[in-house]
This record gives structure tokens, sequence and C-alpha cells, in this order.
């Protein structure tokens, strides 16, 4: 078997947000049998976020430290001072055949000039977006903060109440993140795969493979869907235990907030919409993210949750 640390293989970076269908979209790529998915947020900005134990055993080993888990101070302590270490490490758990690394990436992951050494400057990286509509996103992580659960748990009934600042805010750097990313790829001429909740995660699981495939494709790296594979064994047995045998269901079903009407979700809509719409003369940041006139600085050595964000500033 090569040596994955002396021979790295390429990274596909899938960028994102929160609550855009993430989750899903990177346990049906474990499906592809060429690529090695890394599905925990291994450089979130407060914290390694769910290591899985394999991934806990290397760093044990290679640092000769025995971490609890992945709260452990020391390891956080480390990942945060050797980021490319840690994916070095992470790579080399991969299988012989796997010809790329699969990360999910969000904006409070790991900070600008981080990303963009361990992600953008490497001739070998892939990009591929997966975007939702805003205002479904956002409500979707209120709803899990507030229950601090983010799967497996049905929020239907929950009513969230939002805040207009606050929402502009968490929309304000996520647009930053996505426009931004988007320009600078444009800028230099790299490809780069785009999919979105309602469009490709929504329909069902065989759908959104296909297009994952057809993404990953226009981004530069070249795979395939193997039907036979995908109805039969890999596929088969992820639906049966993750949502009970639903394969050709679509999202609706299983995702935690079954609600349509974004509306309907929040116990303060008319005020906060009316809110929306003095502070920024339309509801148009609802519905897309788009380029701003105001820019996010981003401090690299404090990144904020999801919710709290650096100081804006003109541009």
């Amino acid at each position: 078997m090569p040596d994955k640390e002396q021979n790295p293989m390429p990274r596909i970076a899938l960028v994102s947000a929160a609550r855009s269908g993430t989750t899903h979209l990177i346990r049906l790529a474990e499906t592809l049998k060429d690529l090695h998915v890394v599905k925990n947020e291994w450089l979130e900005g407060i914290g390694v976020a769910w290591a899985q134990e394999h991934e806990l055993a290397a760093f044990r080993r290679i640092n000769d430290i025995d971490y609890k888990d992945h709260t452990d101070q020391r390891l956080r302590t480390w990942v945060r001072a050797n980021k490319e270490r840690t994916l070095q490490i992470l790579e080399s758990l991969a299988a012989p055949a796997d010809r790329a690394v699969f990360y999910k990436s969000f904006p409070s992951h790991v900070a600008p000039p981080d990303f963009d050494r361990l992600f953008y400057d490497r001739p070998d990286t892939c990009f591929v977006f997966l975007t939702r509509r805003p205002i479904d996103s956002f409500i979707s992580l209120i709803k899990a903060k507030n229950i601090d659960q983010w799967v497996s748990a049905d929020t239907t009934a929950m009513k969230a109440q939002l805040d207009a600042d606050n929402y502009l805010e968490w929309w304000s750097y996520t647009s930053d993140w996505f426009t931004g990313l988007k320009a600078r790829l444009n800028a230099d001429g790299k490809p780069y795969g785009s999919l979105t909740y309602e469009s490709d995660v929504m329909p069902g699981i065989e759908h959104l493979l296909e297009r994952l495939v057809a993404e990953l494709n226009v981004a530069g790296f070249e795979t395939r869907v193997n039907r036979k594979h995908l109805v039969r064994s890999r596929v088969k047995r992820f639906v049966t235990q993750m949502w009970g045998g639903e394969l050709h269901g679509n999202m609706g079903a299983v995702k935690q907030d079954k609600g349509q009407d974004a509306a309907a979700k929040v116990s303060n809509w008319s005020a906060f919409t009316s809110q929306i719409e003095t502070l920024t003369g339309s509801l148009e940041c609802l519905e897309k993210f788009m380029p701003q006139e105001k820019k996010v600085f981003w401090d690299s050595q404090s990144l904020p949750p999801d919710l709290r964000l650096r100081v804006v500033t003109d541009a």
C-alpha cells in the first residue's frame, strides 16, 4: 500500500454552511468507492467535533498520548497548532483504492489564511458548493441550537424566534464565504461544482448521488456511479441503517424539520421580516446569498461560533 503521508492524495472541499444537507451528502459520498470521507469537523474553530474511534486511535498512536475522546483539550490544542499535520494523519487512514479525501468546509471551521494553505493554494484541490435558501438554513440552525441536537430530532412543531440583527450578521459572513470564494475561483480560472439543497438534496438519494458525481467531474475529480453497486449493496445498507430502508423517498421524510413554509416555523415572522426590510430595503437576503457592499474580516486566532461574528467594516 502506498504511503499516503509521503504521497498525498487530492483534497475535495465541500464548501457549505450548517443546516444545508451536508451530513446527508457526506454519508452518501461514503458510498463512492474511490473517496475517503472525513465526516467530522476536525478543524472546527471551537475544537474537534465528534471524531471517530479509529481516527482517535491514530492520533493516540502518533502523538503517544492517550486522548480520552474528541473533547480532550490536549487533542484540541494540538490540532489547532498542527492543522496540516492533522489532515495528513486523517489522510493516512484512507484505503488503498481511495483516490481523494473529501472534507466538509464551513466558514466557522477554518480562518481564510489556513483555508488557503490547506485547500485553495493546493493545485490538486477540487471544490464543490452546497447551498440552501438562507432563511431555511438559519431557522433550522436556530432550532437545532435551541435543543442542542443536530440529527435525529423532529423539530417540526417547534417555532423559532428570530432576531433580525443576528440573522443579518450570520447572512453577511455566510454570503462572504460563498460569493467571495466563487469570485476567486472564477478569477483564477479554477472549476468548481455546485449543488443546492432544494434541487439536489430534497429529491432523493439516487438523484443526489448522481448529481454529486456529475459536479465532482465538473470540479476536476473524475468518478462515476456503479448503479448495480449503488442499489444492491452499500447505499441500500446505508439507507436501512440510517432511515429504516427508505431507498427512493425524498429528503423531506427524514429531515428534522418537515415544515414547508418558513413563516409557519417562526413565532415572530411579521416583526422579523418587517425589521429585515427596514434594515436592508428588501427581503432579498432571505432568499439568496449575494455579494455585499461590506466585507467581513476574520480573526484567525479566535474563530466565532455560527451565530456570533467578527467585526464588519466597510470594504
